[in-house]
């Protein structure tokens, strides 16, 4: 497993040791919620581990930034597919349900993603190994960051 950094190893470690209940859904979650430091910061906002499930109201927490909605929306959507649960989350500030924050290309678009495709083989461990596809995806990730700066 690729960490970001030892924070994250530590976070997602500490997330696992107290969650109830682990499995690949959870892994993944607990993954690319411990990448960001605010997420991490505000677990408890995001995931109840009494009744050991996510809280999708917490995507409209006051913390969120641009970055850690990306990583609570992939956690949520690698959790169970559906980023709400079934809860009618407020879009009055974009940061709600509307479909297009969870494509790919929104997902994706940012220093994260390669935390995130790992994310994805934790979830989906049929795709692990795809040494290719791992080279690619540094590949992107170091293209979008120095276009980023560029852009700076």
């Amino acid at each position: 497993m690729k960490f970001k950094d030892n924070g994250h190893e530590r976070y997602y470690n500490t997330f696992i040791n107290k969650a109830k209940h682990v499995d690949i859904y959870r892994r993944a979650l607990f993954y690319t919620l411990a990448v960001d430091k605010d997420t991490r910061a505000n677990i408890n906002s995001l995931y109840d581990f009494k009744s050991n499930c996510i809280i999708p109201e917490g995507l409209c927490e006051g913390f969120q930034t641009t970055a850690s909605l990306k990583v609570t929306r992939m956690a949520f959507n690698l959790y169970n597919g559906d980023t709400t649960n079934g809860v009618l989350i407020s879009d009055d500030v974009g940061y709600g349900s509307d479909a297009k924050n969870y494509t790919p290309d929104n997902l994706f678009d940012c220093c994260y993603a390669p935390y995130f495709w790992e994310a994805i083989q934790i979830r989906f461990p049929y795709l692990r190994n795809v040494e290719e596809t791992e080279k690619l995806m540094d590949k992107i990730a170091k293209e979008v960051l120095a276009e980023r700066r560029k852009e700076e």
